[in-house]
């Protein structure tokens, strides 16, 4: 279902609340990285081409007892848009402000930081009632905050006149829903992390759509341990091992190809220093007690590069090896490098998946990275997100 967007309602002369996620990562009063904010910007700037004012609504840190803290104040983000628009920026210190003003067309004001008022967390109707108020016109924009249930993201949408997504939100679903339901066999899945318990549903999900699976890190050692195989003191989920064997099976019933490490470069430590070997299982050779898988080696690694060339559709969560360490990184370079090389459609997302093609730059060459991490593994899980279907159910009323 097509996800109604702010370009489908007329925005002329009316007063748009816009919730965006500027929780930018801050040293003091300074940003460090101002690149979410940058993601909202074209939703900014096409309310203020209809001839529209725009009340930024975002959340920064975690607040003590929803009360204000000047060291979480959103001054330093009203300035910091303000200099990127070129425009000036208001901030209203409070809702009381906010509900006093006349809100001039082509304006941009933000509220001071949502979670210093009472109820946003636990989704208060009597919050999300009063944020309604302050416009004609609710518009999300901010898909990392989307699965939360907070009054700014679902109630102040349920009781919104009218109830939309800014740009940035249309174009996640739109390439999200492109990988999950419209996609172009052959599909490749490449999911790796530390832990199988997070991704249980996101991997059961998934094999039922796609027709190869690449595993990798944490998750790949409790599936090689499902299959017998030894894997030293590698970081893996012993209590999972019976569900990663019934994912096998799943997958086998599926026709789903499951891509396990066949070598694998394993060290006795993480450390930049220390000595690595290859361990090839093909050739019958086995980690030892003291030894932990950190990357994936060539045989593997080449056998990845054939799937993800013939690949028409890639989506990819999770990096294969400790890839901050460079004797740990030439799997996920090769992988990050070979998505890049590919002609597929390819979505990536996921905070260590976009650092590793942050590191390897290939950003240019992903046809979509997605901004959220845990609203990425909810949607691709099959989750509805409240913030998301909120907006559905209104546009159905």
């Amino acid at each position: 279902m097509k996800l109604k967007s702010i370009q489908d309602v007329d925005l002329k002369n009316k007063k748009v609340l816009l919730r965006v996620d500027f929780n930018l990562p801050m040293q003091g009063k300074v940003i460090v990285d101002a690149e979410r904010m940058l993601k909202a910007i074209p939703t900014i700037e096409y309310i203020l081409e209809q001839h529209a004012s725009v009340l930024i609504v975002s959340h920064l840190g975690q607040p003590e007892n929803e009360s204000f803290d000047e060291s979480l104040s959103l001054k330093p983000i009203a300035s910091k848009l303000s200099e990127l628009i070129s425009r000036e920026v208001t901030l209203l210190k409070d809702l009381e402000e906010a509900k006093s003003i006349q809100f001039e067309v082509n304006k941009v004001y933000i509220l001071e930081n949502v979670r210093f008022l009472h109820g946003e967390k636990s989704d208060s109707e009597v919050l999300g009632k009063e944020l309604s108020e302050l416009s004609d016109i609710y518009a999300l924009d901010c898909f990392a905050c989307a699965h939360r249930k907070h009054a700014s993201i679902h109630a102040a949408a349920k009781f919104a006149k009218v109830a939309v997504a800014g740009l940035l939100i249309e174009q996640e679903v739109k390439n999200l829903d492109k990988v999950l339901e419209d996609a172009s066999s052959p599909i490749v899945g490449v999911v790796a992390g530390s832990k199988v318990s997070t991704k249980l549903e996101l991997l059961e999900n998934l094999i039922e759509k796609l027709d190869i699976l690449i595993l990798g890190g944490g998750i790949a050692n409790t599936f090689l341990a499902a299959k017998d195989v030894p894997i030293g003191k590698s970081l893996y989920e012993g209590s999972l091992v019976n569900t990663a064997k019934r994912l096998i099976n799943l997958a086998e019933s599926k026709n789903t190809k499951i891509i396990l490490p066949k070598d694998v470069v394993v060290a006795n430590k993480i450390d930049f220093n220390v000595e690595t070997r290859v361990v090839n299982f093909n050739n019958e050779e086995v980690v030892e007690d003291e030894e932990m898988i950190l990357d994936f080696s060539e045989e593997t690694l080449l056998e990845i590069k054939d799937v993800i060339a013939t690949a028409k559709t890639i989506l990819w969560n999770g990096p294969l090896g400790v890839f901050e360490y460079e004797k740990f990184s030439n799997g996920t370079r090769v992988l990050a490098e070979s998505i890049a090389e590919s002609l597929a459609f390819s979505v990536a997302g996921g905070g260590d998946t976009i650092s590793a093609i942050n590191k390897f730059k290939v950003q240019d060459k992903i046809s979509y990275i997605c901004t959220g991490g845990g609203a990425f593994l909810s949607y691709v899980k099959g989750n509805k997100l409240p913030g998301i279907e909120v907006i559905r159910e209104k546009d159905n009323m």
